[in-house]
């Protein structure tokens, strides 16, 4: 089972989870030996969050969750640290998202401040190793 944030945080078979994904491609990742005692309170924190909306706004917030912010919460909620590093969206190249961004945010309000964990920064995290492919 997989547990997402595309829409209302849900669990899902692994296998409907890769047919929807981009190609059906799969990236894996394993934490290191000192860190696999913290998965079940990852995980209990993670279904803490099943039903919730998904946050198009990208913000640490818990009202609603995006995709790699519901590892990140799981993980600063078992270790008190996050998971990766995050950036801020003006350090990220949105301008070729710029129309969508403000269709979500208001014409004009480019939360370039704001932080967020992206799936790329949360991947780069010391304690995962990249297992497949």
């Amino acid at each position: 089972m997989v547990i997402e944030a595309i829409g209302p945080v849900q669990e899902i078979p692994l296998a409907r989870w890769i047919d929807r994904g981009r190609g059906k491609k799969v990236w894996a990742y394993r934490l290191g030996e000192a860190h696999r005692k913290h998965v079940p309170k990852v995980l209990a924190t993670m279904r803490r969050d099943l039903g919730k909306p998904y946050d198009p706004h990208y913000r640490f917030d818990d009202q609603a969750i995006y995709c790699s912010e519901l590892l990140w919460r799981g993980w600063r909620a078992a270790t008190g640290t996050g998971l990766g590093n995050p950036v801020k969206l003006g350090d990220l190249n949105w301008q070729p998202s710029r129309k969508v961004i403000e269709a979500i945010e208001g014409r004009g309000n480019l939360p370039l401040d704001r932080e967020m964990i992206t799936p790329r920064d949360l991947a780069a995290a010391k304690e995962l190793t990249q297992v497949f492919p």
